[in-house]
Formats: structure tokens, sequence, C-alpha cells
């Protein structure tokens, strides 16, 4: 029983605690950018965690939300990247935008310009003024689609296949935010065990 003991113990001053569901927003930016930009962020606090890698982009509260086709590529975590050039990589996006992570009714990420999802997609968003035309990395990206009918405060949810991280993990990815009504992307982490 002691060992037992010993070995929670050890493991609780090696990781920090954490707990089963959507994390607290590890990473959040505002605003546009209308150049890739590379992010980091320190996923040692969730060692041994098993989960999804969830974004979350939220249009703007005001302006034409029209414009707001946010970019993401070059995901890279636990040794594996995941850049979408040769498939969607097993990723899936919200059916539609929902504020709630709890009430998201998940699809397969498709190669398309649907809107009111996220989309992989090469070459420019399909709407103007908004987006980027080319890729972090090689050709392909995937992109929240804004037009009609999303509005003003929708959410765009997408999670990656389920992984456990390993130990002292950083997560990689490079955003572009082209366009008047980006609004906010946030990064979380679903824990699941």
């Amino acid at each position: 029983m002691s060992r037992l003991t010993n070995l929670y113990t050890k493991r609780n001053t090696t990781y920090a605690p954490y707990e089963i569901g959507l994390s607290p927003s590890l990473f959040s930016v505002s605003g546009q950018s209308a150049v890739w930009t590379t992010r980091t962020v320190d996923l040692s606090g969730y060692s041994g965690a098993t989960c999804y890698l969830v974004f979350s982009h939220t249009v703007a509260s005001t302006g034409t939300a029209f414009y707001a086709d946010l970019q993401l590529d070059t995901i890279s975590v636990n040794g594996v990247t995941y850049n979408f050039d040769t498939s969607t990589e097993s990723f899936q996006t919200s059916v539609t935008c929902t504020t709630f992570y709890s009430s998201v009714s998940w699809t397969v990420l498709g190669t398309s310009t649907a809107s009111d999802k996220w989309n992989r997609d090469a070459g420019g968003t399909p709407s103007s003024s908004t987006g980027l035309a080319s890729a972090d990395s090689g050709s392909y990206y995937v992109y929240t689609e804004s037009s009609s009918p999303v509005v003003n405060n929708d959410t765009f949810w997408l999670r990656s296949p389920q992984i456990t991280l390993l130990p002292n993990q950083t997560l990689s990815f490079a955003e572009a935010r082209y366009g008047g009504t980006i609004g906010t992307l946030n990064f979380y982490l679903d824990v699941i065990s």
C-alpha cells in the first residue's frame, strides 16, 4: 500500500493536476494579422493526458461576419505534424457554429468551401478580402468559412484525433487572421483521461 501511495505522490509532484473535460483556454489571440504566425503552447502540465487538441474561432461582435476566414496549418505535438497536405488528418469540425463546446455535433473535416464550419482548402479562401492565398507549409491549410448563415459572435470548433501527451510537450501551430471581423482564436485541451 505504501508503494502505491508513493507512486501517487510522486506523480502529483511531477505533473501538475488537471481535470477531465475542456481545459481553460491555453492560448488566445484576437484581431487580424495578414501573415502566418507560428505559436507555441506549453502542455507540460498535461503530461500523460489522453485528450483532443481543440481550437475555437469566435467571429467579431460587430462588422460583417463574411470577413472572418481564419486559417490554421502546421500543427505539431508529440513529434507528429499535421499539415493537411495529403489529407484532413482525421480532424473533426463542428457541424454548425455553436457557442458551447458541450453542445457541439461533430463531423469529419472535409476538403470544401462549405460555410458554417472548418474546411480543408488550398489557394486562398473563396471570399474576397479575407484569408491568405497560401498555406504556411505546402499547399493546404484548414480555415473557417464565415459566409452566410454565419453571423457575429458565432463560434467554430475544430478538434484533433485523440492523442496521449508525452511528458513535457509543447504544441506549435501556424495561424493567419486576415479579415476585418476575425474575432478571437482560442486553444484548449479536451481531457478524456
